[in-house]
């Protein structure tokens, strides 16, 4: 079997590190995170969330939401609700993994209350940042966008062209937007579509 590990391969971002601007709007592959399913234990979610919320000052969030807050190193860690006893953390990468041997922190403090799971060569992000935001995405989500109906800290499970996506409002003009890796240049090209097609050009 052949030996890689002093091949110089390395790992690369699905898009390349993609950034662009356009008139009115700002998209960006978002590359410096880690992504960690969770799966609560049968009859562990208050034991879970205080062992999350003393580690991290987080509550777990409530379903349609993701609570958000930083970490001692002022990086921010976001909490997303995927299901009933279901969630996704997502987590700025480090020296360390959330996962695997020696991990500390959160991690260790779910310990098992909770089953981790590594999902994030599973996933490509995009953040779309800027005025033409909701208007691009009105053309490709069915979701009513409206931030009556969406405010900052909703969290949703959607179809884009297709293709699945979990959308996070960040703010008022600002999303996050995960949709599988395996389609990651699919995915770019739609999005990218619809902002040239609502006014958005460079």
């Amino acid at each position: 079997m052949a030996d890689i590990r002093n091949s110089g391969l390395a790992a690369r971002p699905f898009l390349g590190g993609y950034t662009q601007d356009f008139q009115t709007v700002r998209l960006t592959e978002v590359i410096d995170f880690e992504l960690v399913h969770v799966a609560i234990a049968k009859d562990e979610i208050e034991r879970l969330t205080e062992k999350v919320r003393a580690e991290s000052g987080l509550d777990w969030p409530a379903p349609g939401s993701f609570s958000t807050g930083e970490r001692d190193d002022d990086s921010d860690l976001r909490i997303v609700w995927l299901a009933a006893d279901q969630g996704m953390i997502i987590i700025p990468k480090s020296g360390e993994s959330l996962l695997g041997t020696g991990r500390t922190g959160l991690a260790d403090a779910i310990g098992d209350a909770g089953y981790l799971t590594g999902q994030t060569d599973n996933w490509v992000a995009l953040r779309l940042v800027g005025t033409g935001s909701v208007p691009a995405l009105e053309r490709l989500c069915p979701l009513d966008l409206h931030e009556t109906a969406m405010p900052p800290g909703t969290a949703a499970r959607t179809i884009m062209e297709h293709l699945a996506v979990i959308i996070l409002r960040e703010s008022p003009e600002q999303f996050l937007l995960l949709s599988p890796s395996s389609s990651a240049g699919s995915f770019l090209h739609a999005v990218e579509t619809s902002i040239l097609n609502t006014g958005g050009n460079t």
